[in-house]
């Protein structure tokens, strides 16, 4: 595995691949995350305000990368990244 520090610094200059927004955490979501992160490895999500009057920041960000069996390589503002090797 690439090292945290680079994997956070390349994060910095790609796009916001997914953004969660006032629908939440759905099946769908979790699908297009899992597809996205067998594409690329290292996506970024942002989590929109109408999401985040509704729940934690940290808590989510800790669940999806759980769930997608990824790692958090990156989190500032509403903004972070989860990086997953091949599986």
């Amino acid at each position: 595995m690439m090292d945290k520090v680079v994997l956070g610094r390349l994060a910095l200059d790609i796009p916001v691949s997914v953004q969660v927004g006032k629908n939440g955490i759905s099946d769908a979501l979790l699908k297009e995350l899992g597809i996205l992160l067998k594409k690329r490895k290292l996506i970024k999500v942002r989590l929109l305000r109408s999401f985040l009057g509704t729940s934690e920041k940290k808590e989510t960000i800790e669940h999806l990368a759980t769930v997608t069996q990824s790692q958090v390589v990156f989190a500032r503002g509403n903004t972070f990244a989860l990086y997953r090797e091949k599986l």
